[in-house]
């Protein structure tokens, strides 16, 4: 979704990827140590699919010691690898099934109502929902 602090619902121009409708586009917001979305983290009601895990991850650094490094750009993976896990468990699953079972057994909660269409990442419910 990007780390500018804006609602890119609210945007005049279009906010990639979060305005793409394609299958396998996830628009991912990331958030903190203590659940809620990380300040710089871009919201949308609508455009933004849901929220994951991006602050204080560790990361490869240019030295041999790692480094932590924070935004979307850290919370994107985690829900690629949610989806890796779920294409592994299924794998005649599609983009859309995917995409669909990420948002249905995404965790509601105050902390992202109103910023985030379905909520935080659950790996284990949106498996169970591809499940059914």
């Amino acid at each position: 979704a990007g780390n500018d602090s804006r609602d890119v619902d609210a945007q005049q121009l279009p906010v990639y990827p979060c305005v793409d409708s394609a299958a396998n586009v996830v628009c991912v917001a990331a958030t903190g140590r203590d659940a809620a979305l990380m300040p710089t983290a871009n919201t949308g009601a609508t455009s933004v699919d849901l929220a994951a895990p991006g602050a204080d991850i560790i990361a490869a650094g240019r030295s041999a010691n790692p480094v932590f490094m924070s935004g979307t750009s850290f919370a994107a993976p985690m829900v690629s690898g949610a989806a890796a896990i779920m294409l592994a468990a299924h794998p005649t699953a599609t983009a859309a099934d995917v995409k669909a079972a990420l948002v249905t057994g995404a965790t509601r909660s105050s902390a992202t109502d109103n910023l985030v269409a379905a909520g935080f990442l659950n790996v284990a419910a949106s498996l169970n929902a591809l499940d059914q």
